[in-house]
């Protein structure tokens, strides 16, 4: 690890104004998961009620990455953060008056999502410009360690004080953490460059969309995030939530425990990434994550049988132990995985595309998660958990099927690269 990133006081404020937000954002979201799975008892009302958020993204992400792109990226995230803490207090001043209706919370839910349509390019953006190239995987390796702690610790919390005091309360302490993250940014210092592209937000995307589609790797790298998006993220979010507290009848805070369970896999998958990520290419710690992830879908597998899930019935505490170890064995494999994802295209898009190409992963990532979101939603109403499962597993092999070319891609041109220095290396002999 480069202790020299941990001197850094730049990155030391990425990191606080990052994990900060990240708190209070699952603090929010784990509170409205309970309050609507908790009001509706639907799994495919609840994958509605959750892909209404990505609707935004979808439609916005054309423009968001371009105009991104062209503003002060520092200025940006603190505005954004800044008004996302305003919205919360107001919504919190509203609940005096009334109990929050689930109309409240869909329109909360599109208005963050239309935050973070411009908020994630921004953000995405702001690494790279201050740490060196040659420290980015350990950059991220470390960032997604702190962010593992942060959403260990949160889910709990948000269990507790959504069980004693109700989303009230919740809204109020992530007001707080968007307000803190500001004060955070507005601290940091690097260089804010924008881009002098003046084409319209569509010409501009389409020259992302034309950069991506001519790199195999980046491609490859595109697909493979949105099978994740459609397979992986819509069974946890939808299938878990829904099993834990309607089949299983578990109480709040045990969601919170499995919850938990996924970042303490992603710190442990953080402490690996540090200690030996660096003995591989990039392209090897990609395919070695997605073989672990199809190795813990096989966790999740023995529920196909009727035999399995009588024992979870069978006493309260099944349930919450078995999805917190196959959650923790998934994250471990899954932030693997991402380390070397993220590092992959903040290393290789140029800096005056890196918005517009965040902007493109959280559009498709955004139409794979809806309509994920939507298939596991009936799946799992309609009690075919056996299929959903079944679903998942096909998606997780498609994963280690699209990185193919990457790697052979990521192998011709390490080849290529050796002839070149071995004919220069002679030129300059000669």
């Amino acid at each position: 690890m480069q202790t020299t990133l941990l001197k850094n006081k730049n990155y030391l404020l990425y990191l606080f104004g990052n994990n900060t937000s990240i708190f209070g954002d699952i603090l929010l979201m784990t509170g409205f998961s309970l309050y609507i799975m908790t009001v509706t008892q639907s799994a495919m009302q609840f994958g509605i009620s959750m892909a209404i958020a990505f609707v935004p993204r979808v439609l916005l992400s054309p423009f968001s990455g371009a105009w991104v792109d062209k503003l002060k990226k520092r200025r940006t995230v603190i505005c954004l953060d800044i008004i996302r803490g305003f919205w919360l207090v107001a919504l919190w001043l509203l609940s005096f008056q009334a109990p929050l209706s689930l109309k409240a919370i869909y329109a909360s839910l599109i208005f963050f999502a239309v935050c973070d349509t411009f908020f994630g390019p921004a953000f995405t953006t702001i690494l790279p410009r201050m740490i060196p190239q040659e420290n980015i995987s350990e950059a991220n390796a470390i960032s997604n360690t702190t962010k593992s702690i942060t959403t260990t610790i949160s889910p709990l919390v948000a269990t507790l004080i959504f069980s004693k005091f109700g989303i009230a309360s919740l809204l109020l302490l992530d007001a707080a953490t968007f307000l803190v993250s500001a004060v955070s940014e507005y601290l940091m210092r690097f260089d804010d460059s924008v881009t002098t592209e003046k084409r319209s937000g569509l010409a501009a995307f389409g020259d992302v969309l034309l950069f991506t589609a001519k790199d195999l790797r980046l491609s490859s790298l595109l697909a493979n995030g949105n099978l994740t998006h459609f397979f992986l993220f819509p069974f946890i979010e939808v299938g878990i939530i829904y099993l834990l507290i309607v089949t299983f009848k578990a109480p709040a805070f045990h969601f919170g425990i499995v919850e938990s369970s996924y970042s303490a896999g992603a710190i442990f998958s953080g402490i690996i990434a540090l200690s030996i990520g660096q003995k591989r290419s990039i392209a090897q710690n990609i395919n070695v994550g997605i073989v672990w992830m199809l190795g813990a879908v096989l966790l999740y597998g023995i529920m196909i049988f009727d035999k399995f899930r009588d024992i979870l019935m069978a006493n309260a505490y099944m349930p919450v132990a078995y999805f917190t170890v196959c959650g923790f064995v998934m994250f471990m494999a899954f932030n693997f995985y991402g380390v070397y994802f993220g590092s992959y295209y903040q290393s290789n898009v140029p800096q005056n595309m890196l918005g517009r190409f965040t902007s493109l992963l959280i559009m498709t990532f955004a139409i794979s998660r809806l309509l994920g979101m939507l298939a596991f939603g009936a799946l799992f109403e309609s009690g075919r958990i056996d299929l959903a499962i079944y679903v998942l597993l096909t998606g997780m092999a498609l994963k280690l099927l699209v990185h193919v070319p990457f790697l052979k891609e990521d192998h011709r041109v390490a080849v290529q690269r050796k002839k070149e220095q071995e004919i220069g290396t002679s030129d300059r002999i000669g």
